[in-house]
């Protein structure tokens, strides 16, 4: 079997490349315009390259090698009389009259440029089979199926191409110039585009013979036993995609017509996909592709022109290479380095396009799947309650992903050390496009005074992302003063208490007030007022004004109450969500709501401070309320909006913020609250208008509380 190699060149006049890229640069490599790319030779899928791989790319690539030591298992059309021989060849025809025989390659290939070698082998000239007859062609054909034809047409006319022609008997209605010819032809064998006499008995003397055709863009040469018998150039050849094949026949004289050692080759063009890369991974900025020059009979290749040209994506492919034209010893390689703009996200695919000087060209065509953007997400701003010194408070964000590809956060590191991440736990994170990371934050200040500070955020590009931190803290506390707390009231009688909050910051806006009132022993009064003066719930016996920082309280007695009425609760609340509380002995003596109010959700204490809903320091002893409480402000909100939860003692409880259909649109908070005060802020800016449920489970208790977000 005889070896096949075909070659590609390329033009270009331009000196080494040696500049480096840019991130916004443009290539002034040049362009070259070629026609149905993807329908040239054989596709090569090489995968994904690293850093520093260097891919080894072949000039021509043999679409056709075989010796037929074993019999073809479907890789060929063969047809009609045409067969294996267990000799280890095809037998065209047999050595009868009236054979005829086809076999094709299946793939339709680029007819443009290509090396056929072959052995054949054309029986004899005697009289026992009539001087014999009728020859092979090497078939370059439009189509493979076609009607059989015997005799002179040798089973080719009807292909629709082109074909060599090895004729070994002479018919004159084919318009055969002897019985011994080679001949270029055109779709039928009677049409000669160029016929070469051979001398009696050149093919038919029971000898096997070795023969190369080349096409280069309608430059067709011949060669027998290494002896070139014909050259013609067809003008204004159109290049096709047709069917590389041999076709013999026989009429009244024969031969055995045998096929064998067949090679065929032609240029390379393959496909490197460089996978996915990244705008922030400069190790993916050059790749390097090696061409080695294959080409037969110790051939020496040219590289006249290197060009690349755009498909689908942006220009981002830069071939660098030495001064043009360049040759390449048989056997060695050149070695192209390929600079890849990695600053354009997208999926991009180019072809590289390599030339000789007489047009032969090698198409390498070049991807890249997607390059990733280093990062695409919505800005960030936290704002803390104000929070006093020693105290702790918290706040949720969320950190949304607004590109089209995933990016994953592998740091949050707060640049103050007042602030720390309470979630995520574990880091890294990857946030699918559109989804979001939900990030806790705290804030325990030291020190009174306005915080600013940076939460930087890196992703696994190493690139840092800003998010503004900001909080105050104080150590100012709201404190209350009660006038007359020991009221004594007749039965039906009323009388007015007047609850103060003193040495109130300047800064603090009073928002609602709790106030609880016992008639001992038997009815307990709760009343929360808001600023604008509502009573939420109102009481047909107490009411309650609030004014600036001051409360007024009118307090009616049951009818047939005989005992002596106390105010035992005040509680302030700012809209940051701080309080204050009342100073108040409370004798539980005489007074003790847990036994004598089983319905009302209090746990008894001694005396001290009486803190309700709050968590006031007291070391006595004092009255609260069990269960946890929750509470949102400012509502509606615009920006952001703050719940406020209350817990009596450490409890696990978990906040989920609703839509109005009952679905779930964002967590807020799943794990243990402390005792005491937590607030959480959660953003709103890319939530619709319209009205929200924020709901609190704790045990068995679950508690709803409406949200109106407005824009």
């Amino acid at each position: 079997m005889h070896n096949l190699n075909h070659t590609t060149r390329i033009t270009c006049s331009n000196p080494l490349k040696t500049r480096k890229m840019s991130s916004k640069r443009s290539f002034h490599s040049r362009r070259s315009c070629f026609m149905h790319l993807l329908a040239m030779g054989v596709i090569l899928s090489f995968g994904a390259m690293s850093a520093s791989a260097q891919q080894s790319i072949p000039w021509r690539t043999a679409v056709w090698a075989d010796d037929f030591t074993t019999a073809p298992q479907g890789q060929y059309i063969i047809s009609q009389d045409a067969a294996w021989h267990p000799d280890g060849y095809i037998a065209i025809t047999p050595d009868v009259e009236g054979q005829a025989g086809k076999i094709y390659a299946p793939t339709p290939r680029d007819m443009r440029y290509f090396d056929v070698r072959f052995d054949a082998f054309f029986g004899s000239n005697e009289s026992s089979n009539r001087s014999g007859a009728d020859g092979i062609v090497a078939a370059f054909a439009r189509t493979t199926t076609y009607p059989i034809s015997y005799g002179g047409e040798m089973n080719f006319t009807g292909s629709g191409g082109y074909g060599m022609e090895f004729d070994t008997f002479d018919n004159s209605t084919e318009n055969d110039p002897n019985g011994q010819h080679v001949a270029l032809i055109y779709q039928q064998t009677s049409n000669h585009l160029r016929a070469e006499l051979l001398e009696a008995n050149k093919l038919e003397n029971n000898a096997w013979h070795r023969i190369k055709i080349t096409n280069a863009n309608g430059v067709f040469r011949t060669e027998i036993d290494g002896e070139e018998r014909l050259s013609h150039t067809v003008g204004n050849f159109a290049t096709y995609n047709g069917y590389f094949g041999f076709t013999a026949a026989s009429g009244n004289s024969y031969n055995p017509h045998r096929l064998d050692n067949v090679r065929i080759e032609v240029p390379t063009h393959t496909s490197i996909d460089f996978g996915r890369l990244s705008t922030c991974d400069t190790s993916a900025q050059e790749r390097t592709v090696s061409i080695k020059n294959n080409l037969p009979d110790d051939g020496i290749l040219e590289i006249a022109d290197v060009s690349v040209t755009v498909l689908t994506g942006g220009d981002i492919f830069e071939p660098l290479y030495p001064t043009l034209p360049v040759t390449i010893a048989n056997g060695d390689s050149l070695a192209i380095r390929i600079q890849i703009d990695n600053t354009q996200p997208g999926a991009h695919t180019s072809v590289l396009a390599l030339r000789r000087p007489d047009g032969e060209t090698l198409y390498d065509t070049l991807r890249v799947q997607n390059i990733i953007p280093s990062a695409s997400w919505a800005p960030i701003s936290v704002d803390f309650p104000l929070t006093y010194v020693g105290t702790t408070s918290r706040a949720v964000t969320h950190l949304v992903n607004t590109g089209s590809v995933p990016v994953t956060i592998r740091e949050l590191v707060p640049s103050w050390n007042e602030f720390s991440v309470i979630q995520p736990a574990t880091l890294p994170a990857t946030i699918a496009p559109g989804d979001s990371l939900l990030i806790e934050l705290q804030f325990a200040p030291r020190q009174k005074g306005p915080r600013n500070a940076l939460l930087r955020i890196r992703n696994s590009c190493g690139d840092f992302f800003d998010a503004v931190l900001s909080g105050e803290a104080t150590a100012e506390r709201l404190r209350v003063d009660i006038g007359n707390p020991d009221l004594m009231l007749l039965p039906g009688g009323t009388g007015t208490v007047e609850v103060v909050l003193q040495d109130s910051p300047g800064e603090w806006e009073i928002f609602d007030a709790e106030i609880r009132i016992a008639f001992d022993p038997a009815l307990l009064y709760y009343v929360a007022i808001e600023q604008d003066g509502s009573v939420l719930p109102a009481s047909a016996n107490v009411s309650a004004s609030l004014q600036g920082n001051t409360i007024q309280v009118t307090i009616g007695s049951p009818e047939a109450w005989t005992g002596s009425g106390k105010l035992f609760g005040v509680l302030f609340r700012d809209r940051l969500g701080d309080f204050g509380c009342s100073p108040v002995t409370v004798d539980t003596t005489t007074f003790n709501p847990a036994s004598q109010y089983p319905g009302i959700p209090f746990t008894s204490g001694g005396s001290g401070t009486v803190c309700i809903n709050n968590s006031c320091r007291n070391p006595e002893g004092f009255l609260r309320i069990a269960a946890p409480t929750i509470q949102s402000y400012p509502n509606p909100a615009t920006e952001s909006i703050n719940l406020r939860l209350d817990t009596p003692a450490e409890t696990d409880v978990r906040i989920v913020l609703f839509d109005e259909r009952g679905i779930e649109v964002r967590p807020v908070f799943d794990g243990t609250s402390t005792e005491g005060v937590s607030v959480y802020r959660i953003t709103t800016t890319d939530l619709p208008s319209g009205r929200y449920y924020a709901v609190m489970y704790s045990g068995e208790i679950v508690k709803s509380i409406p949200v109106t977000i407005v824009r």
